[in-house]
């Protein structure tokens, strides 16, 4: 979780740099409910000073109230399909979620792109035809 809210932090700070708005608290999502309860624990116990320092800075994060943690079943853990092998069932019930579409039917056609290599190809050299002097003439040979 340390490195995810890294990485939530970093693209907070550059938001701010672009002037927009960032309402806050972050909300992040944790399917380990000791991990939830430690983080908002801001006392150190007997049990946990083997944690390193650097997950302290979560606890830090809770209680300045830039972070906050929500419970999230590891059954509807949406993250899963990106970082763990899942029998059939249950990635097809993430799938959608994450792709706006699915083709119909399930054969192999269906996920190939759209168009051939040559098309795609021709319609890049179209954007560097030397005609076209939008990129000046020493660009015909970049393809």
């Amino acid at each position: 979780m340390s490195y995810g809210l890294q990485e939530a932090l970093w693209l907070k700070s550059l938001l701010e740099e672009l002037q927009l708005v960032i309402k806050l608290p972050i909300n992040v999502y944790e399917d380990n409910q000791s991990t939830i309860k430690m983080a908002e624990n801001p006392t150190l116990q007997q049990r946990t000073k083997h944690i390193d320092v650097r997950h302290h800075f979560i606890r830090d994060l809770v209680k300045q109230r830039i972070i906050k943690i929500n419970y999230y079943q590891t059954n509807s853990m949406l993250a899963d399909i990106l970082t763990k092998a899942l029998p059939k069932p249950k990635f097809e019930e993430h799938m959608p979620k994450l792709v706006t579409s699915i083709p119909p039917n399930n054969n192999e056609e269906t996920f190939r792109l759209e168009g051939s290599v040559e098309e795609r190809v021709a319609s890049v050299r179209q954007i560097f035809d030397p005609p076209n002097q939008m990129f000046g003439a020493h660009t015909r040979h970049l393809i």
